[in-house]
Formats: structure tokens, C-alpha cells, sequence
């Protein structure tokens, strides 16, 4: 099941929509843009799952200014709701809220939230670089130490006990994220595997650490790169507030192909490659039982054999 989060909205990249996007865009930034400063139509580029992001080349009071425009996506997939994820307004809010942290890092400068555009959007500069490639590759080698540390870094924000962050993000604890397995997988609770490996999660669950904000989705294609350089850290709608840093780990699709990144990972957030174990397998559970969206039978697989699971078992 999906929900719908947007109706009647005004496509940019359609010319009829143009002194819409023109009027949203001066309003956003406060600064002339005239109807002459789009030297090239807006595209839809990727990036942020679901949502809708358009590459904008414009001419600000005269200057030339490249901008993404981030909106609301059509629809949202049903297990995906319970996390409180696609809000735009949240997202915006941290955004405006990073710089203050200090993180070392480049973050987009956001502008205008508004749902003017018939869906709730906001503009962003864009920022320089290209994103990492999902699949690891030899030329990768040279950008992990930077890459590692960088997730390090937003993986273990202290952003204080009464921030704006620490108040209003999404607070997913280790015990909640037990709870959520077991309701999104009851469908499958008859199946041996499912049994089997919620009960090895409840048995082999980590301690609790103290309170931190994470980014909470450190895949390679947040991150944008200029020769080996970390140039910017995007798509911030995962971020909340956790017990365990080390859950979102998973994200970084190069530890699947290459196993020994996972201890230079680990490494460069002060944590054992042991202290994985627990987020790989609860990581394979939800691509098995809850989304479902990941080469089940491949995933089962590898769920079993992470478990210690026979059949029969």
C-alpha cells in the first residue's frame, strides 16, 4: 500500500509551468530572477529515494546559480510511513539547523520552503562533486579513509539535550527497532527463519549507548566528491536521534562486496568489527521481511547463514 502525499502538482520541467517556477524561485531567494534566467530546462535528477529533485540552472540577479529543487514524492511506500520519513518541513529544518553543529562537512544551504509548488519543496544550492558509486570498485580505494570517517562524523552528531533536533527528530531506539521487526514480519511468522532470527536479534541485541543524531543513511551516494575530497553530505530525511549509531552502518553498500571495509568502518567510529554482526543481520531481516524489495531468496541465504540457521531448526 502506498499514500498519497501530493495532488495537483506543477511539474517544473513543463514550459507552461515556467512563470510558476520563476515566481517561486524569486520568492524563495529573495533575489531577481527573471523570466530570460533558466538557460536550460529543469531536469529530474536522483537522489532522496521517493522524492522528486530537479537540477536548476538559473541567472540570480545577474550571476549564474545552480540549485536542486527537493519535493514531496507522489507517493510513499506503506512500511516506510511508520518511520516519519519524506517530510520535507523536518528535512528543511535540519538542514538550517547543521550549520550551527560544526561538523566539518559541506551541507546544502536551503531556501523557501513552501507548498506552492502544489506539493510541500524547498530549494537547496548545489553543492560541488559527483556522488560515490553505489558498487565498489578499485578506483574507490584511495576516497575510503575519507569516506569512513566522514560517516563516522554524521553518524555521531551531539547536538545537546535541548537542541531543536534532539526535541523534534524521530527518537529510534534499539528497543523500538526490535518492536518494529516483529509487527512488519507478522505476516511471515509462521515461517522458521522468521522465528529463528527475531529470536537470535532479542538474544543478541547490543547495550544501549548514550543518545546521538544520525544522518541514519550513510550509503555512497550521499556523499559528493572532488579527487578523493568529501565536497558535500546530502539527503538528510533519514536523520533522528538513536541509542546506536552503528545501526545505520549497513547503508554503506561497499561492506557487502568488500567484507573488509566493515573493520574500517568500524575503526573510524571507535567500535569493534564484532559490535557489526548484529545490524548486518537485522539489516538482511528487513530487506527479507519488510520491504521485501531486495532479492528475497539471495537475502534468505544470507540471513540463515548470518544466524547459524538449519533447517528444521
Amino acid at each position: 500500500m502506498e499514500a498519497s502525499v501530493s495532488r495537483g502538482f506543477v511539474d517544473p520541467t513543463l514550459p507552461q509551468n515556467l512563470p510558476r517556477l520563476l515566481e517561486y524561485l524569486s520568492c524563495a531567494t529573495g533575489r531577481e530572477v527573471s523570466s530570460l534566467s533558466l538557460k536550460e530546462p529543469p531536469r529530474l535528477v536522483n537522489g532522496g529515494g521517493e522524492n522528486r529533485n530537479y537540477y536548476i540552472s538559473a541567472q540570480v540577479d545577474g550571476a549564474p546559480h545552480e540549485f536542486v529543487l527537493r519535493c514531496a514524492p507522489e507517493r510513499i511506500p506503506e512500511w516506510r510511513q511508520d518511520w516519519g520519513l519524506y517530510d520535507l518541513e523536518r528535512e528543511f529544518r535540519v538542514l538550517q539547523e547543521l550549520p550551527a553543529l560544526k561538523i566539518g562537512l559541506p551541507t546544502p544551504k536551503v531556501y523557501g520552503l513552501s507548498d506552492s509548488l502544489g506539493a510541500p519543496s524547498f530549494l537547496m544550492d548545489l553543492l560541488p562533486g559527483a556522488p560515490l558509486q553505489h558498487n565498489y570498485q578499485p578506483a574507490c580505494r584511495n576516497i575510503v579513509p575519507a569516506y569512513a570517517s566522514a560517516v563516522a562524523t554524521i553518524s555521531n552528531l551531539d547536538a545537546g539535550s535541548d537542541s531543536w533536533l534532539r526535541k523534534n527528530l524521530t527518537l529510534w531506539t534499539l528497543d523500538k527497532k526490535m518492536a518494529w521487526n516483529e509487527e512488519k514480519s507478522r505476516r511471515f511468522c509462521n515461517e522458521p527463519l522468521t522465528r529463528y532470527s527475531l529470536s537470535w536479534l532479542r538474544e543478541h541485541r547490543p547495550p544501549s549507548r548514550p543518545l546521538v543524531i544520525t544522518h541514519g543513511d550513510p550509503n555512497p551516494g550521499n556523499f559528493l566528491t572532488v579527487d578523493n575530497a568529501i565536497t558535500g553530505v546530502v539527503d538528510w530525511e533519514f536523520t533522528y536521534v538513536t541509542d546506536e549509531p552503528l545501526d545505520s552502518l549497513p547503508r554503506v553498500t561497499w561492506i557487502y562486496e568488500q567484507e573488509e571495509l566493515g573493520a574500517v568502518f568500524c575503526r573510524a567510529m571507535r567500535r569493534d568489527v564484532s559490535d557489526l554482526a548484529w545490524h548486518m543481520v537485522n539489516s538482511l531481516f528487513r530487506a527479507v521481511y519488510v520491504t521485501c524489495s531486495r532479492g528475497r531468496p539471495e537475502n534468505e541465504t544470507r540471513l540463515a547463514e548470518a544466524t547459524g540457521f538449519a533447517k528444521g531448526s
